[in-house]
């Protein structure tokens, strides 16, 4: 089974380094990259820039897609309250020595 580790980084990491003067061959090693992905991330340089730029604007936070808002606002309410109250009764059951859930 083959395992893939995801890294981030910032825009302003990986290629201020190359704008400095460093070897993409040195910057691509300290960042466990592969040189191709580093030439990819020079050449799509002003695409990676506006997009965090769009990423961190007030419009670009209200259109991001990975957070949706709930369909059911009062059942996302319900259930919240929920967990909320599962929590605080486990901890009062901890805190009054009944032992673990």
């Amino acid at each position: 089974m083959c395992s893939t580790r995801k890294y981030y980084f910032f825009v302003k990491t990986k290629l201020d380094r190359l704008d400095k003067g460093e070897s993409a061959k040195n910057v691509a090693r300290n960042l466990n990259i592969v040189i191709t992905a580093l030439k990819d991330w020079r050449k799509n340089r002003h695409t990676l820039q506006s997009a965090t730029e769009t990423v961190e604007s007030e419009v670009g936070l209200e259109a991001r897609k990975i957070i949706k808002k709930p369909k059911l606002d009062v059942l996302d309410q319900a259930i919240t309250l929920i967990f909320l109250l599962i929590d605080k009764a486990i901890f009062l059951k901890n805190t009054a020595g009944m032992g673990l859930v």
